[in-house]
């Protein structure tokens, strides 16, 4: 949602889209190929790729839009890297990316923090972090919580990254979030039916 909380944005392949009052419309400025999108309070940062004909990198690397998603700034690794799983911390200024490929900052796939909005990342060890990742929530004032949603369950890290502990069973979450005060998780369990 909106910091004024009017609207909700989606990302999608095919730009961004928000839905308000009078229904869904599409949010004027590029028509990116979004992957990873996480709404600050004072920015949005995302990843992925830009539209044809565009001046920006391909892929964006990290970026930032601060006039809802009508404009982007490059932040970093432009050209280098597309992030699918991008966690910013609504105030703590931190901003948690899962890396597939080495990059020129990243020598090391995995988890990385940034707290300059990209200027400088550091590795993050994951000890105790299980499965494949399906999503990261960071904690909306405390950079050194992090919320991790995986194949294998809910995870949580109170030191930045470095270990983690499972909260929830081995059963798959799908999806994780924080409250916007930051005192409760809201997170997706995958439910698997057979049909007889």
């Amino acid at each position: 949602f909106t910091p004024d909380g009017k609207a909700l944005l989606v990302p999608a392949h095919t730009g961004l889209m928000a839905f308000r009052d009078d229904g869904w419309a599409e949010v004027d400025g590029p028509i990116h190929d979004f992957a990873g999108f996480s709404l600050a309070e004072r920015a949005i940062y995302a990843s992925g790729h830009p539209p044809p004909g565009s001046s920006l990198p391909n892929p964006l690397g990290l970026v930032k839009s601060i006039d809802l998603g009508a404009s982007w700034v490059p932040l970093a690794l432009g050209g280098q890297a597309d992030f699918h799983f991008l966690a910013a911390g609504y105030r703590s200024n931190a901003i948690y990316v899962r890396s597939t490929e080495p990059n020129s900052a990243m020598t090391v796939p995995g988890l990385h923090l940034s707290v300059d909005e990209g200027k400088t990342w550091r590795r993050r060890i994951a000890r105790g972090l299980e499965g494949e990742i399906f999503g990261l929530a960071a904690h909306p004032q405390d950079a050194g919580i992090l919320a991790v949603a995986t194949a294998r369950g809910l995870y949580l890290s109170r030191d930045s990254g470095e270990s983690f502990k499972r909260m929830d069973g081995r059963q798959a979450v799908t999806a994780v979030s924080f409250d916007p005060d930051g005192r409760n998780l809201r997170f997706a369990r995958a439910i698997r039916r057979e049909l007889v």
